[in-house]
């Protein structure tokens, strides 16, 4: 039995020994692609060795990447479902490349994707709101609004967050009931919200 044991035990060492030795660092080949690219790269498995890799783009004098990706100015399609403060996705109708890029806003403030550029109002605030902050939609365009609380002189925030360390008693007990009507009220403008611009709900979320 022992030496059963000892033949097996070798036979493992070995072939652990083999499978490492097999391995040599080698410059991968892209055989076929993954589907989809971005501005920043794409992903093939290596026909050598099987292994994923993701790398930027090899572009030849006309500008063109083996994967398929041409370096150009992208043109606007359709703008993906939703945007935030900071920006919007579109997918290139020249070339399929799905794009993330910062508003543009025009001499009105306003974005081609939608996006107007205004002070945001909320109606209520999102349940998962925490220490750090809170999200709600604003009312009046749709957008996912993420920020810090602002707290009043009682430490109390509109979304029905308190501070403890700096709030008075009795804003403390009321605490709870008034986190319940701020969660109400943020379901009431989620269904205005999704009236107005229902494709829009939950983005940045």
């Amino acid at each position: 039995m022992k030496k059963l044991t000892a033949f097996l035990l070798a036979i493992s060492i070995l072939v652990s020994i083999s499978t490492v030795f097999a391995y040599a660092e080698h410059t991968h080949k892209a055989g076929v692609y993954s589907a989809g690219y971005t501005d920043l790269g794409h992903v093939y498995i290596c026909k050598d060795c099987g292994t994923t890799v993701t790398e930027p783009h090899e572009l030849d004098k006309s500008g063109k990447c083996a994967c398929g990706y041409v370096d150009h100015t992208h043109s606007a399609g359709t703008y993906s479902a939703g945007y935030t403060d900071w920006g919007h996705v579109y997918v290139c109708k020249d070339c399929g490349t799905t794009v993330t890029e910062p508003h543009e806003l025009g001499e009105s403030g306003k974005c081609a994707c939608g996006y107007v550029d205004h002070t945001h109002k909320a109606f209520g605030y999102m349940p998962s709101n925490l220490g750090l902050g809170h999200i709600y939609l604003c009312i009046d365009c749709g957008t996912s609004v993420v920020e810090p609380h602002d707290f009043a002189e009682n430490g109390r925030c509109d979304c029905g967050y308190v501070d403890v360390d700096n709030a008075d008693v009795i804003t403390i007990l009321l605490q709870p009931f008034d986190r319940v009507i701020s969660y109400f009220k943020y379901y009431i403008s989620v269904f205005v919200v999704s009236f107005k611009y229902g494709y829009r709900i939950g983005s940045g979320m």
